[in-house]
């Protein structure tokens, strides 16, 4: 992971770890339990963390974002969707 984009990265990582898992958990509908389980997923907690810490580096990422580190979050993002519908 490159340093320059590291904590942008974090932040997308949870938003896809939390799209799977809410993916996982109405597999079969909605139901009231679904939601203390969400909160409780070990993925989820994982990932909330990282992504948390560096939140507030994140606007100077992106101001100086370059076209290969674009390309990097790409690449990324793309791997990410890649494991949601695979």
């Amino acid at each position: 992971m490159s340093k320059d984009v590291h904590n942008l990265k974090e932040v997308m990582k949870l938003g896809f770890v939390v799209s799977a898992v809410l993916i996982k958990q109405l597999k079969d509908g909605f139901q009231i339990t679904d939601i203390p389980a969400f909160l409780a997923s070990e993925e989820l907690r994982a990932a909330v963390a990282p992504a948390v810490e560096g939140i507030t580096e994140i606007p100077g990422e992106i101001a100086d974002i370059s076209l290969v580190e674009g390309m990097e979050l790409g690449i990324f993002a793309v791997n990410e969707v890649r494991k949601l519908i695979l």
